[in-house]
């Protein structure tokens, strides 16, 4: 077991760590292999032989030209999904601004109407107990003895 490994997870027994060490480090040889194999240059065989892998390397050149490009496209793909999102959020923040405007408006006019009515309220009783008042001395006025103490 190689102590200066990068990999950190080993199993419970050496023998296992190391069985998936190698495979692990088979699978990258054979991946390398394959990668390196689509480039090699085809010395012998028919025309069409050659002309298949040729065809080959070609199809494994475009792919990866795409693969070079679709980080590009997929970067603009979210550049403008990001700007949609953005414009999305722009609209609804001013959708939210006028709600709450409109709430903030809506709640003035009910705090206002309701400062009206009490006011309304407490001036109807200031006149009601401002006649009961002028009732009661007109009472005192005619009969100075009050016998029931109605009269404050």
């Amino acid at each position: 077991m190689n102590p200066y490994s990068w990999h950190t997870a080993y199993a419970e027994t050496a023998d296992a760590t190391y069985s998936e060490q190698r495979e692990r480090l088979l699978k990258k040889k054979k991946l390398w292999a394959d990668q390196y194999n689509q480039y090699k240059v085809y010395y012998y065989g028919s025309r069409q032989d050659k002309e298949l892998k040729n065809s080959q390397m070609r199809n494994v050149l475009k792919e990866q030209i795409e693969q070079v490009r679709d980080p590009h496209k997929t970067f603009v793909a979210t550049v403008e999904e990001s700007k949609q999102a953005a414009e999305v959020d722009k609209s609804w923040e001013s959708h939210n601004q006028e709600q709450k405007k409109h709430h903030r408006e809506v709640l003035v006019t009910y705090r206002d109407d309701n400062k009206k009515l009490i006011e309304l309220k407490e001036q109807k009783r200031r006149e009601a107990k401002e006649a009961q008042s002028s009732l009661e001395r007109k009472i005192l006025a005619q009969n100075p003895i009050n016998w029931n103490h109605s009269l404050t």
